[in-house]
């Protein structure tokens, strides 16, 4: 091995002094790019993919809703169309006697048909809508109408005539909240008003609902029925539902806690679900400050949701 390493000197020598280019020193030709990188890869396929995870905020919708309190029960049962509008309604109640009732919604463009089934019989009322998309008018089979009116897309009055009379509500809002509403009547020589202060909660109203429109005495929205003889419009709860849909404008941003007018107040408890969403809504009715637990204003509500 060592004899071959002169031999070996010698050519590498040969090499070094032969001409051309330093082979360090090589320069890209004109026509040559470099290498373009290479394409992300594809992201991977969730482990799950038939169960992929739910964002942390989701809109949910209503699928059955249950009210009781000490003399009576309602469930009702929500149904959308493919726009996610209400479409049906079926209550089930049990009060005095047992009530099935089936409501219907047709949308037709500015006007929605609402059918009212009911032991065989049938009642249609028309809700007409203004170019937001609000019910500005109800007219009844029976051709009376109620009257609504708005401003930012706030329901601000409702009224309707009665008799040389006209009976109204009226609603004021500080900073996105129904703060006081007034419900009263005026003719030409008598008028008066009562007036409901609100107050309410940190919480956020994400479901978009008033629960005071679930009560009797603080309930201003109703679509009424020709059925009164058999039917209580106390025990449907489609004023609720078609304020939830955001068909009478926008709700107030934070959840109501209380109503009051005079002695006599309501004030609601509420349980969410992981996100925020209420499932169970407590009133609690009170006269001079004393809570009346068997009061017809008392009653406990639970939300069932659609899942996705």
């Amino acid at each position: 091995m060592i004899r071959k390493l002169p031999f070996m000197l010698i050519a590498l020598c040969f090499l070094l002094s032969c001409g051309g280019d330093d082979p360090l020193d090589i320069k890209p030709e004109d026509d040559i790019k470099p290498e373009q990188p290479e394409k992300p890869s594809e992201p991977e396929e969730p482990e799950d993919p038939e169960n992929p995870e739910k964002p942390e905020i989701q809109t949910k919708r209503i699928k059955t809703m249950t009210v009781f309190s000490e003399g009576y029960f309602v469930e009702s049962n929500l149904s959308y169309d493919e726009k996610n509008r209400i479409s049906q309604i079926k209550s089930h109640i049990a009060a005095h006697w047992t009530h099935d009732v089936i409501e219907n919604f047709s949308y037709q463009n500015d006007l929605i048909l609402h059918e009212i089934e009911y032991n065989g019989k049938t009642s249609k009322n028309e809700l007409f809508l203004n170019e937001q998309g609000l019910i500005e008018k109800i007219v009844y089979p029976w051709k009376d109408s109620v009257f609504f009116e708005y401003e930012n897309n706030y329901l601000i009055k409702q009224y309707y005539y009665d008799s040389g009379y006209i009976d109204f509500y009226k609603y004021k809002y500080i900073d996105r909240n129904l703060t006081y509403w007034t419900s009263g009547s005026e003719s030409e020589s008598h008028s008066y008003e009562d007036v409901f202060q609100v107050t309410y909660t940190e919480n956020e109203n994400k479901l978009g609902i008033s629960p005071m429109l679930l009560t009797d005495d603080y309930r201003t929205l109703f679509i009424y029925h020709p059925f009164e003889e058999d039917l209580e419009d106390f025990y449907l709860y489609n004023g609720f539902f078609c304020f939830y849909e955001g068909l009478f404008g926008k709700p107030s941003k934070n959840l109501e806690q209380s109503v009051t007018e005079g002695g006599e107040s309501i004030s609601f408890e509420y349980k969410f679900d992981k996100d925020d969403y209420p499932i169970e809504i407590t009133s609690k009715y009170f006269d001079d400050g004393e809570y009346i637990p068997d009061d017809e204003e008392s009653f406990t509500v639970n939300i069932e949701y659609w899942e996705d």
